[in-house]
């Protein structure tokens, strides 16, 4: 270990500050910390810029476009605004289900874009997971995820893992695929760690 420093949470000391994501951004020298505070009726979503020995530059609190939504990759962008992706509960023709979204917010975190998921079926994460999005050298999206399948039976349900390609800006789906023909089995579930390209696909991390 070269450095290490202790991130204290000075703005909201009373809940809970959960690192998700850290990415690093070379045209601006920047790394980009990606935080969530859980409160018993929302989530609190806070982007952190620190420098390379890690002292704070900017705190930016993402607009929140729906209360139960939870952020799980990152980007600053060249511009200054900043690209987050995670999933929320999604509420379409009055049908309630928790699916992927794509977020664009300016440098003050006000929302600019907030893109529901073209994907065929309602796909999403377990708040653990935080490796499954990948962006593609075109700037397209790779991204596993879990669909719910409820059985015939009470409090029966399945969780199947499927992989999606989407446009940069989710306007249309690419393609879909699910990983493959899992046995039916009730209460079963798939948790997806994280993935990596290869050659010839993608290569995803789970336990079961």
């Amino acid at each position: 270990i070269y450095k290490t420093k202790l991130i204290i949470n000075e703005q909201f000391p009373d809940f809970p500050l959960a690192g998700v994501f850290v990415n690093y951004d070379k045209y601006n020298s920047k790394i980009v910390l990606l935080n969530s505070l859980y409160k018993e009726d929302s989530v609190i979503t806070n982007i952190l810029l620190l420098d390379t020995l890690f002292n704070i530059e900017k705190i930016i609190e993402v607009q929140s476009v729906t209360k139960t939504a939870f952020a799980h990759w990152c980007k600053l962008n060249n511009d200054g605004t900043i690209t987050v992706l995670g999933f929320g509960l999604a509420n379409k023709n009055g049908e309630k289900y928790y699916d992927f979204y794509l977020q664009k917010v300016d440098s003050f975190g006000f929302s600019t874009v907030f893109e529901w998921s073209p994907s065929e079926l309602p796909l999403n994460l377990l708040i653990a997971d935080t490796r499954t999005i990948l962006e593609d050298p075109n700037g397209n999206w790779i991204i596993s995820g879990l669909y719910y399948d409820k059985r015939p039976c009470q409090n029966c349900y399945q969780h199947i893992p499927y992989i999606f390609s989407a446009t940069q800006d989710f306007d249309s789906l690419i393609w879909q695929t699910r990983f493959y023909d899992l046995p039916i089995q009730n209460e079963t579930q798939y948790h997806l760690h994280s993935m990596t390209r290869v050659d010839d696909g993608f290569v995803v991390a789970a336990d079961h």
